[in-house]
């Protein structure tokens, strides 16, 4: 971590602490740190957590420091999935594979179906989602909770 990153994430640090000692209103921060490699920079969220928690007899002020790397694949599981949205278990095998950032001939052939298949699973899906296009879909599933399984 630079030098730089390093102080600015005390700083935010600090000021979480500092508004949740004064019972201020939820502080959200964000910061990307950049790698040394030069890839894909770090993301960074630090917020204050409700300070109703007595510690000994003390209020504690608490945060939460959050990190994700934009390299990591997203863990989710095929059968959270397919219980949130109701999909079927083909549905939810194209659902994994549009979660990854693949197309629908990426998912054809990783099915080794046609793709007017593919458009049949993915019809379905756009109606039990209440959704009408394939980047409403993927924003739906990696909105949920099924990505923190």
């Amino acid at each position: 971590m630079m030098e730089s990153d390093n102080k600015a994430l005390q700083e935010m640090i600090s000021v979480a602490l500092e508004a949740g000692h004064q019972d201020m209103p939820n502080i959200v921060e964000a910061l990307s740190i950049t790698r040394p490699k030069g890839d894909y920079p770090l993301g960074v969220l630090v917020r204050n957590v409700s300070a109703d928690t007595f510690v000994e007899g003390d209020r504690r002020s608490t945060i939460a420091v959050l990190f994700r790397d934009p390299l990591s694949q997203v863990e989710t599981s095929s059968e959270a999935v397919r219980r949130l949205f109701g999909f079927t278990p083909a549905e939810a095998g194209l659902a994994m594979i549009l979660i990854e950032g693949n197309t629908l001939d990426d998912a054809a052939t990783e099915l080794g179906v046609s793709m007017n298949t593919v458009r049949t699973h993915l019809k379905s899906m756009f109606l039990k989602t209440g959704t009408s296009r394939q980047t409403d879909l993927v924003r739906m599933l990696l909105g949920s909770v099924a990505t923190i399984c």
